[in-house]
């Protein structure tokens, strides 16, 4: 074999190479948009799963819908002697905020009552900034949709952007309802 015959084969060989790099680079990139369309819908379904599990520890009568954007939820601690409903001091708070869902909850007072706790929605903005013992979970990418209290039901909502094969984003959601005894 000849000096110039064994470039020549290297030279195609890269080639086949290189080609074979980029046909595997392309593969993965349309591949990767299911691994991500399931990393969202995962934490919209935690999302989803963490206020219906409030809102089962709370009542009809603590569910305090604010804004569009925010849901305010009082907590039923466990109860005490002669069976009466105690309630933790601060509610546990979802808030919309830059493409995030925010749970918010504060543990700083073992404090119990044995009415709801209130809402002052002017708090939010400390509580988002975790003053005044608030603790924060945020769920990115997911946003806290419609909250409808009818009678004794609360249907909810929560959207997340799902990435589809061809590159572009689609909305989605996932909803829930949670039933209460009056």
């Amino acid at each position: 074999m000849t000096q110039l015959e064994l470039m020549v084969a290297m030279a195609l060989g890269l080639i086949v190479m290189l080609a074979a790099t980029l046909l595997y680079v392309f593969v993965l990139r349309k591949l990767f948009w299911i691994e991500e369309a399931t990393d969202r819908q995962l934490l919209a379904m935690q999302a989803l799963a963490s206020v219906r599990t409030d809102l089962r520890e709370s009542s009809v009568e603590a569910v305090f819908a604010g804004p569009a954007d925010v849901l305010a939820l009082g907590v039923q601690a466990m109860p005490a002697r002669g069976g009466e409903r105690r309630w933790l001091a601060f509610p546990v708070v979802y808030a919309n905020r830059a493409g995030t869902l925010m749970r918010l909850q504060n543990f700083s007072s073992p404090i119990t009552s044995v009415s709801p706790p209130a809402w002052d929605p002017g708090r939010l903005e400390a509580a988002l900034r975790g003053e005044g013992g608030w603790q924060r979970r945020a769920f990115r990418g997911c946003a806290l949709g419609r909250v409808e209290l009818h009678g004794d039901v609360v249907r909810f909502s929560v959207k997340f952007l799902q990435r589809r094969w061809d590159g572009t984003r689609e909305e989605q959601t996932l909803s829930g309802e949670v039933g209460y005894r009056l």
